[in-house]
């Protein structure tokens, strides 16, 4: 096998103790959460907000098309000010006088 990942043979278990919890030890799965979260939160609230609020005043196939693009860019904004309010990049950066972990 050697590095390669298998998906495909196995059970789901195996795949869950293999993969998920290295990632969760390592602390990405806790970086990935954010992102994640603002992306459904965004992407469904948005979309059902406009079902029960603008679709309701105007059912047509055109008003549900108008909030794909308008969900999507409001998530990408939100994801955006997330960004920069967190600076992900700066939270990995050594103090003086810390040493790098070498794994």
């Amino acid at each position: 096998m050697g590095g390669r990942i298998d998906m495909a043979n196995g059970s789901l278990g195996d795949k869950i103790i293999k993969y998920t919890i290295p990632l969760a030890a390592t602390g990405i799965l806790q970086q990935l959460f954010i992102p994640a979260a603002c992306a459904v939160i965004g992407i469904c609230g948005v979309r059902l907000t406009w079902i029960f609020t603008v679709f309701q005043r105007a059912p047509s196939f055109a008003t549900i098309m108008q909030v794909y693009p308008l969900s999507l860019g409001i998530t990408a904004a939100v994801i955006l000010a997330v960004t920069l309010l967190v600076k992900p990049s700066r939270r990995y950066v050594l103090q003086p006088g810390v040493q790098a972990e070498h794994s």
